[in-house]
């Protein structure tokens, strides 16, 4: 199998031992949409989210926060309970209102 080329890819430095998670930086995640159910009426697609949590917490993240519709929020604060979440309005769509993130 050939191996990529990763020679362009930026590194991630390694923490120092003496760090702490404040100086690992924060990382605010926003997604996901509480409108799409499957024929049984579970939540579908609402892994995204927590996906990116988790992603942002590998990288070296000190704190990661989701904001994110409640039953979307859940789902991923307990796939991600290092994690913290806030949660946000949504419509009957089950869609972000963007003017409730200023709250």
């Amino acid at each position: 199998m050939h191996e990529p080329d990763t020679s362009d890819v930026a590194k991630i430095p390694p923490r120092d031992p003496a760090s702490h998670k404040g100086m690992g930086g924060t990382v605010l995640v926003v997604g996901g949409s509480a409108g799409r159910r499957d024929e049984a009426g579970a939540l579908r697609m609402i892994g995204a989210a927590a996906l990116a949590g988790r992603a942002a917490i590998r990288a070296g993240a000190g704190l990661v926060r989701i904001a994110a519709p409640e039953p979307v929020l859940d789902s991923a604060l307990v796939e991600l309970p290092e994690a913290t979440g806030a949660p946000m309005a949504c419509d009957a769509s089950g869609a972000l209102i963007p003017s409730a993130a200023a709250r």
